[in-house]
């Protein structure tokens, strides 16, 4: 009996920590936005990335440029990316684990654009970009 208690304590741990393929992220609770989308088809690690930002929540909310779209709502839905707000620097960890870096001096819709840009050039990115890119046509 005790065998088949360990083997299933082993099974449902091991099933519960490897079926998240996020980064792991330091923030508080108040200050994190989940995304709810994965791209589980990168053939990456990780099926999301990482933010960490100077902003509040609420800053993430305003409208990106000229479309029906927020900043957060660009960053979680279309480039699968969870958010830390009210870092101490503007950063993002990419699917493959690697930062890259952004000055604190930008708004937050220049921030936006930066990464847009930045996921953009990058073979995983550029694809998700299209997306955006196709809804925004579509949807302005």
């Amino acid at each position: 009996m005790k065998f088949h208690l360990a083997l299933f304590i082993y099974s449902v741990s091991a099933i519960f920590f490897s079926c998240s393929k996020s980064q792991s992220m330091s923030c508080s609770d108040a200050n994190y936005i989940e995304s709810s989308f994965f791209n589980n088809t990168n053939g990456m690690n990780n099926s999301q990335r990482s933010i960490t930002s100077i902003y509040s929540k609420e800053d993430w909310d305003q409208q990106y440029l000229d479309t029906k779209y927020s900043c957060k709502e660009i960053m979680a839905q279309f480039f699968f990316c969870n958010i830390c707000c009210k870092s101490a620097q503007n950063e993002i960890v990419a699917y493959n684990g690697k930062k890259y870096a952004f000055e604190n001096s930008l708004s937050i819709t220049e921030f936006t654009s930066e990464l847009v840009d930045l996921l953009g050039t990058m073979s995983i990115g550029s694809d998700e970009n299209q997306i955006l890119n196709d809804s925004i046509n579509i949807g302005n």
